[in-house]
């Protein structure tokens, strides 16, 4: 999931690239993105509830939209910032940005849960999520983990902003590839030592590589015939996620762990690269958006990625509801369709301020 500026799981508007091209394709496919985790937690939690497949388990690899947003958070910070490297007075503008987009609305969703669940709390836990660090334990937001991940990410790229872009690069790509292929340093042994540092050396941060990769080359060259790459990104990634969903592989708490999902950001991550060169490519050149129709909810969708498991497990929980819908599955849509409007509403009234707040802080220009 994305946080970036000029689009992020969700800025406010598109991004603009070379000549103020918007980047309409990009908010889309964070969009998608968006979707595909919802209803992979739609369905999990309809398991969960009824002991039963939600359509078929057919969302069943909608986990891997995760690994799209860690690609696309990648490919917005350099095209974004390409313009701030090597210039060390912009790491604390940077950094309050970063702040304000993270961790308002994050923390509202902390403590809407802390509310829920007051008679059954542990502090310590609770710490944990505000701070997010990881913890031996399920996490008390479930998705913090990812936003754990774009924490380090964007610690990393200050390295851009320090020492400039080619040596900076050369760092963070340094720093994810250790993270990702060194042995763990320390036993399982379910400390929350070991699980905080233990947490960093996992394959998932390539995808914030494979996003640099991405937004260098665009950078760089003219990409020729990008509809070719979009193509080729697009078809690599459908025939991952077929496998994927056919071989019934599943995420959980263990997720980190699970052989096959190490590898998601190879198998995921290369191909998203590959068709963000492609769209953003066409766009550059003059071409038309072809993802439309996802683009609101791209700009909505970090607020739809903190909101959903929250809201779609206790809606599920209400009776008569929960009864209704044990008896008539296609129910769930309902909740679902519920997270969207409430995460156009978290957008307005929560995330998109303290994103304006951040850049008036920051003495950001418009762009992020």
């Amino acid at each position: 999931m994305s946080t970036d500026t000029e689009p992020h799981p969700p800025s406010g508007a598109a991004s603009r690239g070379r000549s103020g091209v918007r980047l309409g394709d990009l908010q889309s496919l964070r969009g998608i993105a968006a979707l595909m985790v919802v209803l992979f937690h739609a369905g999990e939690i309809f398991k969960e509830r009824f002991g039963a497949a939600w359509m078929g388990n057919v969302f069943r690899a909608g986990f891997v939209g995760v690994d799209v947003f860690f690609v696309i958070s990648g490919f917005i910070i350099l095209w974004v910032h390409q313009g701030d490297a090597g210039r060390p007075s912009s790491v604390r503008p940077y950094a309050i940005k970063r702040a304000l987009r993270i961790f308002p609305l994050y923390w509202t969703v902390v403590l809407l849960k802390a509310a829920k669940d007051f008679a059954h709390l542990d502090p310590v836990v609770v710490a944990c999520a505000f701070l997010l660090i990881p913890y031996p334990l399920p996490p008390f937001i479930n998705l913090s983990w990812t936003l754990t991940f774009e924490m380090v990410f964007y610690v990393s790229f200050v390295a851009v902003l320090l020492m400039g872009l080619r040596r900076g690069l050369a760092v963070v790509a340094a720093v994810m590839l250790g993270l990702a292929f060194l042995p763990r340093p320390f036993p399982d042994d379910g400390s929350v030592h070991a699980t905080a540092v233990n947490f960093l050396f996992d394959q998932h941060v390539l995808g914030f590589l494979a996003g640099l990769a991405a937004a260098w080359a665009l950078r760089r060259w003219t990409i020729p015939r990008p509809h070719w790459f979009a193509l080729a990104g697009a078809g690599a990634f459908l025939v991952s996620l077929g496998l994927t969903t056919w071989t019934g592989v599943t995420a959980d708490h263990a997720v980190l762990s699970h052989p096959a999902i190490r590898h998601t950001s190879l198998c995921f991550g290369v191909p998203t690269a590959l068709l963000l060169v492609g769209l953003v490519g066409r766009e550059l050149s003059g071409g038309r958006p072809v993802l439309g129709a996802f683009r609101r909810i791209g700009e909505w969708s970090y607020s739809l990625y903190l909101l959903h498991g929250f809201l779609i497990y206790n809606l599920t929980g209400i009776e008569p509801f929960r009864g209704a819908l044990a008896r008539h599955p296609m129910l769930l849509w309902l909740p679902v369709l519920s997270t969207l409007v409430a995460a156009a509403a978290a957008y307005r009234c929560i995330e998109k301020p303290c994103v304006d707040l951040g850049r008036r802080w920051a003495g950001a220009p418009e762009r992020g």
